[in-house]
């Protein structure tokens, strides 16, 4: 016999069913009255770039290289005689500037001066001995021809008749003294060592009393008349430089150069000229290396340089090069690879252009073809850019601003 079952346990399953079913019931009202979501299309981003137009023209290159200043002339002061140092300049320190001639050192001199006075004495006696002997001669002469006046004799006198070995020997002795008297004089000027050119103390290696030799190192001194920068140059970059010919370095048409460093919190340049190259190539590093010469670096005032030119201070070096026919300058940053640019159509969109390269320095390229007059190149970077992109450009057409898209 089946059991019905009671009310009580109707309701314990009724109920849950009416929620559940209530539940469905909003939910499915809640559906159906939301209405659809419009659809749109993503606008597509723009970029805001910076852009150059292409312009064909002649373009001046130059080379970028470094160096350290060395002076053109560099001499060492060595003692001539012997002798205790007596006096010194002020100008005689590590430093001091000096004149060509200016006294320097002084060696004490008081024994070269007595040596002087000597050899003028034997040229004096020399003298009067070569005075005599001429006397002698003249009268041996005299003598024989008295002697011979009444006898007919073809024959001619002997030298030892008229004494001409000792006339020799007299001159003789005269040039021996004159020569030495000559080299005391010299030895006495030597007791003075002065200044070779206009230049500066590099190096002091004595003092007042010290007693010094022939041949002691006093110090080291250079010339301010110019100075010199050894700048390597690569192989490639050789081709757009016109170097001076080292069979002809006389030429005029040297190549000038710019040559500049950081001074505290400003930039101090120099202006010189390649004077000479060293027409071998360095075996190790496989450069030539080319001479700069600057000329009166210490030289300040309106017509000199804002500052000096220090020897040991290391240098930029821009050496102009040869001039480009036809081509288009742009910012190196604006490459991309494969040697290819960004190009800006008449829909400003995007479009990756082929370029051919035919120089390159550390920031411009010089572009024979692959872009033509008037068309727009973006210089600024992008990260993964895609063809067709929309962009908002800035034309940047003032040498100011180019330059410092560059820097």
């Amino acid at each position: 016999m089946i059991s019905l079952p009671t009310v009580t346990e109707m309701k314990k399953y009724l109920v849950p069913a009416l929620i559940v079913a209530g539940g469905l019931g909003v939910a499915l009202l809640l559906s159906l009255a939301t209405p659809e979501p419009e659809q749109k299309t993503p606008e597509r981003p723009v970029l805001l770039v910076d852009a150059i137009r292409a312009v064909s023209r002649s373009a001046d290159t130059v080379v970028r290289t470094q160096g350290t200043v060395s002076a053109t002339t560099r001499t060492v002061l060595v003692s001539e005689v012997t002798g205790i140092i007596t006096d010194s300049s002020p100008a005689f320190v590590v430093g001091g500037y000096f004149k060509k001639g200016d006294l320097l050192v002084k060696i004490d001199d008081r024994n070269y001066i007595a040596e002087v006075k000597r050899a003028e004495a034997a040229v004096a006696s020399a003298k009067t001995q070569l005075a005599k002997e001429s006397g002698l001669a003249e009268y041996a002469l005299d003598d024989w021809e008295r002697a011979n006046q009444s006898v007919t004799n073809t024959t001619l006198a002997s030298d030892l008749t008229l004494r001409k070995p000792q006339l020799i020997e007299a001159q003789a002795n005269l040039e021996f003294a004159e020569a030495d008297l000559l080299k005391k004089q010299d030895d006495l000027l030597r007791t003075e060592i002065r200044g070779p050119f206009d230049g500066i103390i590099e190096e002091k290696n004595v003092d007042l009393g010290q007693f010094v030799t022939t041949g002691t190192n006093l110090g080291i001194t250079f010339g301010i008349e110019s100075v010199e920068v050894r700048l390597p140059i690569s192989i490639p970059e050789l081709d757009y430089l016109e170097l001076p010919d080292p069979l002809h370095p006389d030429r005029t048409d040297k190549l000038n150069v710019t040559l500049s460093t950081v001074v505290g919190e400003s930039k101090k340049s120099w202006q010189g000229k390649i004077v000479r190259t060293e027409a071998v190539l360095d075996k190790k590093s496989r450069v030539l290396y080319v001479v700069a010469r600057v000329a009166h670096p210490y030289l300040r005032g309106p017509d000199g340089w804002d500052a000096p030119l220090r020897i040991g201070t290391f240098v930029d070096a821009v050496i102009e090069g040869k001039l480009l026919e036809d081509v288009v300058v742009v910012p190196r940053s604006s490459l991309r690879p494969g040697n290819q640019v960004w190009i800006i159509d008449e829909e400003q969109q995007l479009r990756m252009q082929d370029i051919d390269v035919v120089r390159a320095d550390e920031k411009s390229l010089y572009v024979s073809s692959g872009v033509s007059d008037g068309q727009l190149i973006c210089i600024t970077s992008l990260e993964n850019p895609l063809p067709g992109t929309q962009v908002q450009y800035t034309l940047v057409d003032t040498p100011a601003q180019q330059a410092a898209i560059n820097e």
